[in-house]
């Protein structure tokens, strides 16, 4: 459901999961990967995760991969039918992802590897592997590479590619691609450095022809997510050909039997679905806090929050020294008025101005003032859902989820109270300090459930909506005669006499009004046009 306006949660819970941890009951899945929540003078202390990604696209190249189909996809126009292979989408996919990238965040490396081909290029010299992109940083001429790479027919790819060897012995190896990758993230991706992943495209639910093929790449897959990165599956099942994750990937991936169904359902969704897919999973979803929710005296669960909106912004345009074009870093300085001296911090103070007087107030005295409590979270109570309006709303957008990771047992309880809250049709009251020396808020809890599709991905994760409450000297009370007519108001009084041509217009402006209604809008439907603008000068540049 939505509240208030407020959309759906559209990503994935479990980029907030730990691989090795195990998920609870209750429609949560495992543990946080980031450390516990510091705060310091009102700024969160830094992820303990790399700021930076590597991603390296592994494309299993077979014969299925490039045939063309024929699929549907949704337009402004109505749906129209397509004839595309699944090597254009991807390569289409990969293309946008390294467009955002640019755009996003430009010291992200991206790579490009070609699997099950006749031609070698990597640095093992591997058969049947060709990195066609190195792990680095993307540009203009590695993305007109792709988007000519995905107009390459079947006969052209063969051509220039060459087809890999008939005879099993020779094959290409999936445990070669999985140990070419690994090498390649320990040689141009540190994890220290960087949070590395695997995302690796194919048809075939089976790539291992012997058992000892089988073994090995198990083996390598483990090593690989144990050391250096995580290994994401993209199945695409073509026509005639059903993919089944159990054959192999979910014991090459440690899936296990709820999330192998998922795979399965994964793997039948579109063609057209793929760029959406590949974008789900292309920002990086960081949390704002960890705080701990004190239900009752001696009574503490754990919690994440994150931002569910935040207005996307034209990125400020950075100073460069114009004879060498190197970046130039500003300082500040502090000039006394009266001697032209530079003042250091030492020889400055804060004041206040009251009655007309300057009073003075050190760093320490200025931090005592803003300490309320310490950062978290303390229940008051709970509304029925109706009093909440969408006027109440003052703040940007949060979405609490759980932090098992910090509080055992903290997804179990959010999941119970979720399915009371929505049951009963209740609100939850609570008092939040987001950080150290932040200003108490009063919000309001609103409990979502998880949402799964058709094809299996989850349209909206479980957790709370927080609705920052205005406080009584944010609220203005307004008295605008001009918005009631007599006997338009709710207890029949109203300013004015109401004559026959005024109630004609009344009648006229509402059908206007129902007029201009849009039916299934989603904020999601429209980009902002300014941003669209904007990096399309970029691109064209």
């Amino acid at each position: 459901a939505e509240y208030m306006g407020i959309p759906k949660m559209d990503f994935d819970p479990t980029a907030f999961e730990d691989a090795e941890d195990g998920g609870e009951e209750g429609g949560f899945g495992g543990r946080s990967e980031w450390d516990a929540f510091a705060a310091n003078e009102g700024e969160d202390k830094e992820d303990t995760r790399p700021s930076k990604d590597a991603v390296i696209f592994a494309i299993d190249c077979s014969d299925s991969m490039l045939e063309r189909v024929t699929d549907t996809e949704e337009t402004k126009d109505g749906p129209r039918t397509v004839t595309k292979s699944p090597w254009e989408e991807v390569m289409g996919a990969v293309s946008d992802f390294l467009k955002t990238k640019i755009i996003s965040n430009e010291a992200d490396k991206v790579g490009v590897i070609l699997f099950n081909v006749g031609e070698s290029k990597n640095a093992l010299n591997f058969g049947g592997i060709y990195q066609l992109s190195e792990l680095d940083l993307p540009d203009a001429q590695r993305i007109k590479q792709l988007d000519e790479e995905a107009l390459r027919t079947k006969e052209e790819f063969f051509t220039r590619y060459g087809r890999p060897s008939s005879d099993p012995s020779e094959a290409p190896q999936l445990s070669d691609l999985f140990w070419v990758a690994n090498q390649t993230f320990a040689a141009h991706s540190s994890k220290k450095h960087f949070s590395n992943r695997l995302i690796l495209f194919t048809t075939n639910d089976n790539p291992c022809a012997t058992r000892e093929a089988r073994e090995t790449a198990i083996q390598r897959a483990k090593d690989l997510q144990q050391d250096l990165a995580t290994v994401e599956l993209f199945p695409l099942e073509v026509p005639g050909k059903p993919f089944d994750v159990r054959r192999f990937y979910a014991d090459c991936l440690m899936v296990d039997e709820e999330d192998a169904e998922s795979y399965n359902e994964l793997a039948k969704a579109r063609l057209t679905e793929i760029r959406r897919r590949v974008r789900q999973r292309e920002f990086k979803q960081r949390v704002r806090g960890r705080l701990e929710l004190e239900v009752a005296e001696g009574v503490t669960v754990g919690l994440g929050l994150y931002s569910s909106i935040q207005p996307a912004k034209i990125p400020y345009p950075v100073k460069l020294n114009a004879s060498d074009n190197k970046l130039l870093k500003s300082e500040t300085k502090w000039i006394c008025e009266e001697t032209g001296s530079i003042l250091g911090a030492e020889q400055w103070e804060q004041c206040f101005e009251l009655g007309g007087q300057k009073v003075p107030f050190s760093k320490e005295e200025i931090a005592q003032i803003k300490y309320f409590d310490a950062p978290g979270l303390k229940l008051i109570g709970f509304k029925p859902l109706e009093r909440i309006k969408s006027q109440h709303n003052i703040d940007h957008a949060g979405f609490l989820y759980p932090n098992e990771k910090g509080i055992k047992g903290s997804s179990s309880f959010c999941a119970a109270l979720i399915d009371s809250m929505t049951r009963k049709g209740k609100a939850a009251i609570v008092r939040m300090i987001p950080r150290r020396n932040a200003v108490p808020r009063f919000v309001a809890l609103l409990a979502q459930k998880e949402e799964v599709e058709e094809d299996g991905t989850q349209s909206q994760s479980a957790g709370f909506h927080v609705v920052s409450l205005p406080f009584a000297d944010d609220v203005r009370h307004l008295d605008l005669p001009w918005t009631k007519v007599k006997g338009e108001g709710e207890d029949g009084e109203g300013v004015g006499v109401v004559s026959d041509e005024q109630k004609e217009h009344i009648k006229l402006a509402t059908k206007v009004l129902k007029a201009l209604k849009i039916p299934a809008f989603h904020p999601s439907m429209i980009d902002n046009p300014a941003l669209q603008r904007h990096y399309a000068g970029i691109e064209a540049l």
